[in-house]
């Protein structure tokens, strides 16, 4: 039995292997639907602040009419423009997070990041999770779970390889040849 064991946890040992590269594929696929989702929505946030900012010039100009009319004081067109610049500043810093965004997905998908192209879209509408079954079934599906499993059987036949070295082994050995007496 030490030889069957030892080829049993052999095959576990390779079977945790593959479930650890599952795990990596599940890791990196996950790491680019999340890179994906926060391209766009920096996309999304960033139409709507340059909605933000084309209203916020035209209210500046507004109320810097309305300041030379006499009807406005200078301070609300000071907080205008102050309002008007930090929102500018806050869109440049979206776009830096979004050219960020689009080089982790170019990266993850192995491309160098001058040549990411990611098609312009919106968000995806997911569907909802239909017949997910029982939290244990939840368990089994996931790779890491199922590797640490694997390797828990490796080690039980680990086990069960130096328990049948604890007994004494029988082992024949023999010789056998041919002899003749012609030429």
């Amino acid at each position: 039995g030490r030889i069957t064991r030892s080829v049993e946890a052999a095959e576990r040992r390779y079977e945790a292997e593959i479930e650890g590269y599952r795990y990596a594929a599940v890791s990196l696929t996950a790491e680019l639907v999340l890179a994906y989702i926060d391209v766009r929505v920096l996309e999304e946030r960033l139409r709507t602040l340059e909605a933000n900012i084309q209203l916020l010039g035209r209210t500046l100009e507004l109320v810097s009419v309305r300041y030379r009319t006499g009807t406005s004081t200078e301070l609300e067109v000071m907080q205008i423009r102050s309002q008007f610049h930090r929102t500018r500043a806050l869109a440049l810093e979206l776009r830096r997070a979004k050219s960020v965004a689009e080089n982790r997905v170019a990266l993850l998908l192995g491309r160098p990041p001058s040549l990411n192209h990611l098609a312009g879209g919106t968000l995806m509408n997911v569907p909802d999770i239909v017949g997910m079954g029982m939290p244990a079934d939840l368990l089994t599906r996931r790779a890491d779970v199922r590797r640490m499993e694997r390797r828990y059987a490796a080690a039980v036949a680990a086990v069960g390889s130096a328990e049948a070295d604890r007994y004494p082994r029988l082992s024949l050995s023999g010789y056998l040849a041919f002899q003749t007496d012609d030429l």
